[in-house]
């Protein structure tokens, strides 16, 4: 937390091997230290993360939803 505070971190540690660019921008823009340069949450809501992640929400819902369906029959 204290390298959070400083606007000094990295994403070098293993656990983060496996996470997507886009999801460290996401939490990069997140973390800004200067708050006037950090995203609104309306901003922060148009990121290319959050709109791939909402994408395969649905996607996936939708393929849940037709399960259901064929589960029915």
């Amino acid at each position: 937390m204290k390298k959070v505070k400083l606007g000094k971190f990295s994403f070098q540690d293993a656990v983060w091997g496996n996470v997507s660019d886009d999801a460290k921008d996401f939490i990069t823009a997140l973390l800004t230290k200067d708050q006037d340069k950090r995203p609104s949450a309306e901003q922060a809501l148009q990121h290319p993360w959050i709109l791939k992640v909402n994408e395969l929400q649905k996607t996936n819902l939708s393929a849940d939803v037709a399960m259901g369906a064929l589960k029915n029959l």
